[in-house]
């Protein structure tokens, strides 16, 4: 008759004093992005390419960057005109 025996639980085997090592240490600190900023003209905003992507337009926003020209500072949306994006920047 042939006895089996039971594998160590993880905890004791090296994975496991690797993983609860890992675990146990201090998490990094997180580098600070810059955070995206506010569009500055907010009455028109409706209309930009971030707000026409957040609400699923895309045939209106395939419209306003067919040919793009522009690219937006904020959000890097590309649109055919400077007033489709909220910080225009040439491309």
């Amino acid at each position: 008759m042939q006895v089996f025996r039971r594998a160590p639980p993880l905890a004791r085997t090296g994975i496991g004093i690797m993983l609860q090592e890992r675990l146990s240490r201090k998490p990094r600190k997180e580098i600070d992005m810059p955070k995206k900023e506010e569009c500055p003209s907010p009455a028109e905003h409706k209309m930009h390419m971030c707000a026409l992507k957040k609400n699923n337009m895309t045939d209106e926003m395939k419209k306003r960057s067919s040919n793009p020209k522009f690219v937006c500072g904020n959000c890097g949306a590309k649109a055919n005109e400077a007033s489709h994006v909220c910080k225009p920047q040439p491309m």
